[in-house]
């Protein structure tokens, strides 16, 4: 049986697509750039949403606020990362510049810790294999983009770091996806930002090497190196 804490119900969660607003011809899109990144929701402050955006893997995030944007906090609480599209009121301001932007929309995302388990207990890790889209980190997340068979049932879908790999200077871990007794179905977009700092930040840790399952790569190791 599996553990409760392993199931994550891809619902709501597995579209996170944001939505945009409508404008007419005359309005920004004309002229500004639309910008979609992976944010951090962070503590409003004087009546404007703010967020943490970040362009590289180990810079300092931009910190960026929308006046009179009212977030809902039980659908994305602050420290959450959601999918969030917005775009500088100045088109010639340079992407990644902390201050005030115009919002275009928010979606849900997959928000999950790094698992530490044995892998033997995970033989069926890469039981279901994904449509891989895109795979990033910034700073302590890893960040993925893939497109996952649609169910509103329960299923498989963690990030793990074999336990017997933790103290080495490159851990091993893999994405565990398993759609359990759901029926094959269409895919949707799915993003997903796992939490895996406190194994980043060991002394020890030099990198990681991630194993993925996809129906669409020959590579099944990607590899992330720290910063020297």
């Amino acid at each position: 049986m599996i553990n409760p804490l392993t199931k994550i119900l891809l619902a709501a969660l597995l579209l996170a697509t944001a939505a945009t607003s409508c404008r007419d011809t005359d309005g920004p899109y004309a002229e500004s750039a639309v910008l979609t990144d992976i944010a951090e929701i962070l503590e409003p402050s004087g009546g404007a949403a703010r967020f943490a955006v970040q362009a590289t893997e180990d810079g300092e995030p931009a910190i960026i606020y929308v006046n009179g944007l009212t977030v809902n906090a039980s659908e994305f609480p602050v420290g959450d990362r959601a999918l969030l599209s917005y775009h500088y009121p100045d088109p010639t301001t340079p992407a990644y510049t902390s201050g005030r932007v115009e919002f275009d929309g928010l979606g849900t995302i997959n928000n999950d810790k790094l698992r530490v388990d044995d892998l033997e207990k995970h033989l069926d890790w890469n039981a279901t294999p994904i449509y891989l889209m895109s795979i990033w980190r910034t700073n302590g997340y890893i960040n993925i983009s893939s497109r996952l068979t649609y169910s509103t049932k329960k299923r498989k879908f963690m990030l793990l770091v074999d336990k017997a790999t933790v103290d080495d200077e490159v851990p091993e871990l893999y994405l565990i996806h398993d759609i359990l007794d759901a029926p094959d179905n269409f895919t949707r977009r799915n993003y997903a930002s796992f939490d895996i700092s406190a194994l980043w930040s060991r002394e020890s840790c030099h990198g990681v090497h991630i194993h993925i399952a996809t129906t669409n790569m020959k590579q099944e190791i990607y590899s992330f190196n720290k910063p020297k």
